[in-house]
């Protein structure tokens, strides 16, 4: 079976929208409501924007050796980590 022939099959068996607007309004009053924490959504981004900042500072720390570490590989190994830590928790829904 070929994925045409899957749509066609799950495409006989669906249910039709029988275009009654009672029917739409009533499933659409029992969709969950959008969230409202916009305070929360704003402490969030500012914290995320705030470890960015502390990140950039650390790399350009490191890039500049203004600091002589004494484990430069693992320095540079836990930066990565971080970075692509901030990076994918910041960007997943995006993704």
């Amino acid at each position: 079976m070929n994925d045409k022939e899957l749509k066609t099959l799950i495409r006989r068996g669906m249910r039709r929208d029988p275009g009654n607007p009672f029917f739409t309004r009533k499933v659409m009053n029992r969709l969950p409501e959008p969230s409202a924490h916009t305070a929360a959504r704003w402490v969030f981004r500012a914290a995320w924007l705030a470890c960015g900042a502390i990140l950039a500072a650390l790399w350009v720390n490191f890039i500049t050796g203004f600091t002589a570490s004494p484990h430069p590989l693992l320095s540079l190994i836990l930066l990565w980590s971080a970075t692509l830590f901030v990076l994918y928790t910041s960007l997943r829904r995006a993704i």
